[in-house]
């Protein structure tokens, strides 16, 4: 089942069997601390506004498996005490938790992350060359360095994590924040973004700290590809506050695997073909599922779009044209009048059972122009 039709078949059940709370009033989870260390207290603050019963839910941030449910009191509680699977899981993986007044899912859930070793990542040509070097493996040297112009780009293209050659689950604790979703005010309209925590965790959480810092607040749509040569549009990519494509936060966001394919919506973070580690800030816009396919694995996809599918079909028909950088070097697909990123809010998530499902095309496939 698509993550998509998850969320509908989740708000329907919740909605077949929860009737409505009108007296719940104000309610939310506010940690206490963002990072919690392992095997120590996750102090959280349970703040109930109803003499209701109230609950907290554990989920699975994948499959929305709920793993737990227990009674709370408003006031300070401890989630370790209250959840002691998250000291003893062997899969550390992203959660939610869900306040739950009356039988109904009230205010934001909180993201738990789990603290884990990031694993490395490195191009395959370098990765190849350093693998063979370890291993004393001289005739592999000898048939990487024999490689043609054309095999070795191509190597240099892939990308090569540690986790794709060892396992790193080490469990250092918790990080946690209230899920909130991210709106860009642009100049043709609002589009309204949700971070795929469960996907790409640390790429969301650093958008989101970019969002929140100001780094977006008046950046350009810079690069926007609406021929993918098959008369596909492909991408729209901005967050560069020069404006050129060679911009960013002047930090450095390391590669991230990502289990979220990209399509029409997927958000995901730009970065320099040949160097999966030069991401800083700048994200593009997936216009079309078929021509964007072929980023699955080489780039960290970590938001979908939720609303503002009329945003999307505009970008993908905008005007553009071949230009040159301020050093003279071509940079195609720039727009004649590209669109600006005027404000960016973030603002508290819904409840889970009320989350919306990615916005998908009005017309899929090569369009007219």
């Amino acid at each position: 089942m698509g993550r998509r039709h998850m969320y509908i078949l989740f708000a329907s059940l919740v909605t077949l069997t929860c009737a409505p709370l009108a007296h719940a009033g104000k309610a939310s989870l506010e940690p206490r601390r963002v990072f919690n260390a392992v095997n120590r207290p996750i102090p959280v603050e349970v703040r109930v506004q109803t003499e209701a019963e109230s609950e907290l839910a554990l989920f699975d941030a994948e499959t929305w498996e709920r793993l737990a449910m227990v009674s709370v009191e408003p006031g300070a509680i401890d989630l370790a005490a209250m959840f002691p699977v998250l000291w003893t899981t062997v899969r550390p993986r992203v959660l939610y938790a869900q306040l739950i007044v009356g039988g109904e899912q009230v205010g934001s859930p909180l993201v738990l992350r789990p603290m884990l070793t990031p694993p490395a990542a490195r191009d395959g040509l370098t990765d190849q060359l350093v693998r063979a070097a370890e291993r004393g493996d001289r005739a592999r040297l000898a048939a990487i360095l024999s490689l043609s112009e054309r095999e070795r780009v191509a190597l240099r293209y892939e990308v090569s994590t540690a986790e794709d050659r060892e396992s790193r689950d080490l469990l250092s604790g918790w990080r946690l924040s209230v899920a909130r979703e991210v709106i860009l005010e642009t100049t043709l309209g609002e589009v309204r973004l949700r971070v795929r925590h469960d996907t790409a965790p640390r790429t969301g959480e650093a958008f989101e700290r970019f969002a929140d810092g100001g780094l977006y607040r008046g950046t350009p749509f810079h690069r926007v590809v609406t021929d993918d040569g098959r008369g596909r549009p492909f991408i729209a990519q901005a967050g560069d506050p020069t404006g050129t494509g060679f911009g960013g936060a002047g930090a450095r966001v390391p590669f991230e695997r990502s289990s979220l394919e990209h399509g029409f919506g997927v958000v995901s973070m730009a970065r320099l073909p040949d160097d999966p580690n030069s991401a800083s800030g700048q994200f593009f816009i997936c216009l079309d599922d078929e021509s964007c396919a072929s980023l699955d694995g080489q780039y960290a996809a970590f938001a979908e779009v939720v609303d503002g599918v009329d945003v999307l079909e505009q970008l993908s028909v905008l005007p553009t044209t071949t230009g040159f950088s301020p050093s003279g070097e071509p940079a195609p697909h720039r727009p004649l009048k590209p669109p600006v990123i005027e404000r960016v809010r973030l603002e508290p998530a819904p409840p889970l059972d009320a989350w919306t499902p990615r916005v998908e095309p009005v017309v899929p496939g090569p369009i007219e122009r």
